[in-house]
């Protein structure tokens, strides 16, 4: 999957959706110019390496198959043009010319299972946090992706920043209502999220807080004859 965002707000509801889901390892901050193709071409070589494209149901059958899974997630930042002053940026928008500077952050993200990160050699599970298990992590998907970038815990990344919160808002969008969600698992990860970085957890639920909480019922008053039916 790929994911955009636009605003800050909305990069951070993207990381904290991503590590709700368990996708707890993320390679370093690509940072492209838009300027140039680079960005472009090099997403479109992920799409194939990472196969980002894939439907939920062919993500599942790879986790079925311990396989990790991967999303990208793509972050547009914006500057006015360097040696121009705010008013000149907003001068050359108006002429239809380029008037900011557009960079687009690119950070990969990986999802794995128990039974991808079981060590054959000493039958057990290997850890994210501990540096020399992380390489062996790192090997076993270079095995499966050839050329893949390297990946770090994420809380490793964000940790100390979460820590310094009071709390975290993961927004709307998880339908925890739906039939058949595991809302035992989902519960456990909010805790361990919670516990772990020591942030009060809000949600911000629309359709799962009102799905199939009342019936809607109408009734047809008057009909208005078209001329075209005459």
């Amino acid at each position: 999957m790929i994911y955009y965002s636009y605003f800050p707000k909305d990069f951070t509801k993207h990381v904290m959706g991503m590590m709700t889901n368990e996708y707890d390892l993320v390679s370093k901050k690509f940072r492209f110019n838009t300027n140039n193709n680079e960005a472009t071409h090099m997403i479109a070589k992920w799409i194939e390496r990472y196969h980002l494209l894939e439907t939920a149901q062919q993500t599942y059958r790879r986790r079925l198959n311990s396989e990790p899974v991967f999303s990208l997630l793509v972050n547009f930042s914006y500057s006015y043009l360097p040696g121009l002053s705010e008013n000149e940026c907003w001068e050359k928008i108006a002429k239809n010319e380029p008037g900011f500077l557009v960079q687009v952050e690119a950070y990969l993200f990986c999802r794995t299972s128990d039974a991808f990160l079981l060590d054959e050699k000493t039958q057990k599970v290997l850890s994210k946090t501990d540096k020399q298990d992380l390489l062996k992590i790192n090997r076993k998907i270079f095995e499966i992706c050839p050329s893949a970038e390297s990946f770090n815990y994420i809380g490793a990344k964000y940790g100390e920043i979460l820590k310094k919160l009071e709390w975290v808002s993961f927004g709307g969008g998880i339908y925890f209502t739906k039939k058949g969600y595991d809302l035992k698992k989902f519960i456990l990860l909010l805790k361990n999220f919670s516990g772990r970085y020591g942030v009060q957890i809000y949600l911000e639920p629309g359709e799962s807080s009102i799905t199939n909480s009342a019936q809607l019922h109408t009734c047809l008053l008057y009909t208005y004859p078209s001329p075209r039916d005459s």
